[in-house]
C-alpha cells in the first residue's frame, strides 16, 4: 500500500504560500500536537484498556504515569482465568455493522441526459475503486477500531506514485485533531503521525523540491513494551524492538478571510520536511470518521467496550472462584503430627492405609469433606455474561439463536431487526464517512486525474463494462450517498419467504426473483438463453464504440434473446445519450434488429417445411433467405440517416420502403436462393 502521503501540486510544482497565509513555525505545530495529545488523553485509557481486554491480555492496567499498559503481577497461589466474554460481543457488534456491505451512490445533479449519464460512470468508478483498494477487507478493519476505541479515522488521498486514489485506515492513537472543535466536522486542522523506518522516509521526500530530508533522523522505540507490541500494529511512538521516525502531516484547509491558502506541512521532532498550501481543490480535510456510539458534545464517540469491561473483569473473577472451589472439592487428608503412611492415599478404589511402625496405634488420617458451593453460583457466570449481551443490545437472535415459542421465518426476521436497531449511531455515522470519502475522490481524481480514463468493471454476470470517464465532463454537484440497507432479511429463511410473497403478490417479475434468492441465469435449467444474452451484449458494446464495424446475426443465434437484450439496452439513458450525440448509431442498432428479424422468418420458413414434409411427404414454403444488404442501403429505403463506411448494397436488393417486414417474405426469386449474409 502506497504511503498516507499527500503528492505535490500537479506536475511537481511546489506551491509557495502567499503573504495573507498564516506561517506557522516548528515550535508551533509541536505545541499543537501537544495540546491535542492533552486533550484526548481523558479517552486513552479507555482505548489501551479495551484493545488488550480483545485481545485477551485481561489481567492489565493502565499506568496515569507514563500513559502506559502495564501487568498486574499474579499472587503466589492465585487461580487466574479469562473467559473472554468482550471478543464474542465485539465479533457479533461487527458482523452487524458489516451485515449489508456499505456502497457509494451518485446521484445525477438534475434531470438532463447527460447528468443521468455522468451519474452512472461516477458509480462505475466508484465501484472500480472499490476493487481496488479491497474495500470490504479495509472496512473490516475499520470497524474493528470502531468497536475497541469507538473512533477511526479514513484517509482519502491521492497516491501521486500510482497516480490514483487512495484510502488510509487510522486508529485513533495516530490523529491529533484540533482539541477546540466539538465535532470531527467543524476541524480547522487535524495531525496525522505515522511511524517509519528512516531509509523509507528519505526515499518518499528525495524528490520533493525544497523538502529538507536532515530533519529525519533515527528515534528511540524503547518507551514501546512488549505487551503493547502484541496488542498493536503501530503505536505512536514505533514498534517495540525497532527504531525509525516519527512522520507527523499537518493539514490545514483553506479558512475564509483569515488563511485562503491554508497549509500542508510535514515535520519531524527534529523540525520541518516541507510546507505547502493546501493541495486539494476540494478544500476539505481529507479525513472522514466513523464512530461507534455518539457522545454528546464531544467528537470522541464511545464504545460499548467501555460499559461492559467491569463485568468483564467480575465475570473472570467469577470464573476463578468456581475453578479454585472445583480444585478443592478433591479429598483432603489430614495427618496428625508423628504420624506418616506407608502409601499416601489416590482416588483408587478399595485402597488400604497402613501406617508405618513406630507410630502411634491410636491415630488414623482423617478425611477433611469440602466446602459444597451454592447451587446458584454455578450458573453466575452466564448471568454476567448475559448482562454484558443486554448492555450490547444482544440477544438471543443476535447470537444465531431463536427464542422459545418462535417458528416462523418472518417472526425471527423482524426480531433480529429490532434487535440490529441499537446499531444506528454507527451505521449512520459509517454511512456519512464514507458518502463524504467518495465524494472527496471524485474530486482528487478531477484535480490530478488524466483528461479521460477507461474504467472495467464486471456485472453480476460475470460480464466486463467498459466506462469512459472524461474530466471536463465530471462535475462535483452530483450528490454522493452512501447505502447500508436492504429491504431483504439477511438470513437464507427470511430470504426465500420474503422474495416468494413478492412474486406471488405480481410485485417482482421470475428473473427478478431468481437474482434475489441467489439463483443467476448462469444455474443450469433456468435460463438456456444465457450464451446468447451474453454474445448479445458484447455486440451492444461493439455497435456502441465502433460502429464502422458493426457485427452481424447468423442462423445459429437464438434471435429472440439477441432481439430482447438488444431491446433493453435501447430503453436505457445510456444509448438515448450516444445517439444524441451520434444519430448514425441508433441506424446500427435498427438495422441489426432488421436482420435478426429476417433470420426469424427464415427460421419459420425451415420449420414449416420440416412439418409439411414429415405430414405430406414435401415441402410447401421454400425458405427465403433475408436479403444481404448493408445498412446505409437499408437506411436509405426508410429514409434514416445511413451509418458512416457502409458498403455497396449486395445482390438481393433492398427490402421495400416502409421499414423492416412485418410478415413473411414476397415469393422466391428464380434459381438458387442468395447464401447467407457473410460476418
Amino acid at each position: 500500500m502506497a504511503l498516507p502521503i499527500s503528492p505535490q501540486l500537479p506536475k511537481g510544482v511546489q506551491a509557495k504560500a502567499s503573504g495573507k497565509s498564516v506561517v506557522l513555525d516548528h515550535k508551533e505545530l509541536i505545541d499543537r500536537k501537544e495540546k491535542s495529545k492533552r486533550s484526548r488523553r481523558p479517552f486513552e485509557r479507555d482505548w489501551y484498556l479495551n484493545v488488550a481486554y480483545l485481545n485477551g491480555e485481561q489481567f492489565v492496567e493502565f499506568s496515569v504515569t507514563n500513559q502506559r499498559l502495564i501487568q498486574i503481577a499474579q499472587p503466589e497461589g492465585a487461580t487466574r482465568t479469562i473467559r473472554n466474554e468482550m471478543f464474542k460481543v465485539a465479533r457479533t457488534e461487527r458482523a452487524k455493522m458489516l451485515k449489508v456491505v456499505p456502497e457509494a451512490e451518485a446521484l445525477p445533479r438534475g434531470v438532463d441526459q447527460t447528468d443521468q449519464m455522468d451519474a452512472r460512470v461516477a458509480n462505475a468508478y466508484f465501484k472500480y475503486l472499490s476493487d481496488q483498494w479491497k474495500f470490504n477487507r479495509r472496512l473490516r478493519t475499520a470497524t474493528y477500531w470502531a468497536i475497541a476505541t469507538g473512533n477511526v479515522m479514513l484517509k482519502w488521498f491521492w497516491d501521486p506514485n500510482a497516480a490514483e486514489c487512495a484510502i488510509a485506515i487510522i486508529p485513533p492513537f495516530d490523529w491529533f485533531p484540533d482539541p477546540y472543535a466539538h465535532n470531527m466536522q467543524d476541524l480547522e486542522w487535524g495531525i496525522h503521525q505515522q511511524f517509519m523506518s528512516v531509509g523509507r522516509a528519505k526515499k518518499l521526500f528525495k524528490n520533493v523540491k525544497g523538502a529538507d530530508l536532515s530533519m529525519i533522523t533515527k528515534g528511540d522505540s524503547d518507551s514501546v513494551s512488549p505487551l503493547e507490541a502484541r496488542l498493536f500494529v503501530s503505536m505512536g511512538d514505533g514498534v517495540a524492538n525497532l527504531s525509525g521516525c516519527i512522520i507527523n502531516e499537518y493539514w490545514q484547509p483553506p479558512i475564509q478571510g483569515e488563511d485562503p491558502d491554508g497549509a500542508h506541512i510535514v515535520f519531524t521532532e527534529q523540525g520541518i520536511i516541507f510546507r505547502e498550501k493546501f493541495p486539494y481543490a476540494h478544500g476539505r480535510m481529507p479525513f472522514t470518521h466513523i464512530g461507534h456510539i455518539e457522545r454528546a458534545n464531544s467528537k470522541w464517540y464511545s464504545s460499548v467496550m467501555d460499559v461492559i469491561r467491569p463485568l468483564q473483569q467480575e465475570l473472570n473473577r467469577c470464573e476463578a472462584q468456581l475453578i479454585e472451589n472445583r480444585n478443592m472439592s478433591q479429598g483432603k487428608y489430614f495427618l496428625p503430627s508423628g504420624g506418616e503412611l506407608e502409601v499416601m492415599p489416590n482416588a483408587e478404589p478399595r485402597q488400604i492405609l497402613v501406617a508405618k511402625a513406630g507410630g502411634n496405634p491410636q491415630w488414623s488420617p482423617t478425611l477433611i469433606s469440602p466446602n459444597t458451593i451454592p447451587e446458584w453460583v454455578h450458573g453466575e457466570g452466564d448471568r454476567i455474561a448475559s448482562m454484558m449481551e443486554d448492555l450490547a443490545g444482544q440477544h438471543e437472535v443476535s447470537n444465531a439463536g431463536v427464542p422459545g415459542r418462535v417458528e416462523s421465518a418472518q417472526a425471527v426476521q423482524l426480531l433480529q431487526e429490532t434487535d440490529d436497531s441499537v446499531m444506528k449511531d454507527t451505521t449512520e455515522s459509517m454511512n456519512e464517512a464514507i458518502a463524504d470519502g467518495f465524494w472527496m475522490t471524485m474530486a482528487l481524481w478531477c484535480q490530478y486525474g488524466d483528461e479521460q480514463k477507461m474504467v472495467s468493471m464486471y456485472d453480476k454476470q460475470g460480464l466486463i463494462e467498459v466506462m469512459e470517464m472524461k474530466r471536463d465532463r465530471m462535475k462535483l454537484e452530483m450528490r454522493i450517498q452512501c447505502k447500508a440497507t436492504t429491504a431483504l432479511p439477511a438470513t437464507t429463511a427470511g430470504k426465500w419467504d420474503r422474495v416468494l410473497n413478492l412474486f406471488q403478490y405480481k410485485i417482482i417479475d421470475g428473473p427478478t426473483a431468481l437474482n434475489l434468492i441467489g439463483l443467476t441465469p448462469e444455474e443450469p435449467d433456468v435460463d438456456p438463453t444465457v450464451v446468447d444474452r451474453k454474445k448479445a451484449y458484447r455486440e451492444n458494446m461493439i455497435m456502441k464504440t465502433a460502429p464502422q464495424n458493426p457485427p452481424r446475426p447468423n442462423i445459429a443465434d437464438n434471435h429472440g434473446a439477441h432481439r430482447e437484450e438488444h431491446d433493453k439496452f435501447r430503453k436505457t439513458v445510456e444509448y438515448a445519450a450516444l445517439v444524441a450525440q451520434n444519430p448514425e448509431i441508433a441506424t446500427i442498432f435498427d438495422y441489426h434488429d432488421y436482420e435478426h428479424e429476417c433470420w426469424d422468418v427464415y427460421n419459420q420458413h425451415r420449420q414449416g417445411n420440416k412439418q409439411a414434409i414429415a405430414n405430406q411427404g414435401a415441402a410447401t414454403v421454400e425458405p427465403l433467405m433475408p436479403p444481404p444488404i448493408d445498412p446505409k442501403t437499408w437506411a436509405e429505403s426508410i429514409g434514416m440517416t445511413p451509418p458512416p463506411g457502409a458498403a455497396p448494397p449486395a445482390p438481393g436488393g433492398p427490402p421495400p420502403p416502409g421499414g423492416p417486414p412485418s410478415g413473411p417474405p414476397g415469393p422466391p426469386p428464380s434459381g438458387p436462393p442468395p447464401g447467407p449474409p457473410g460476418p
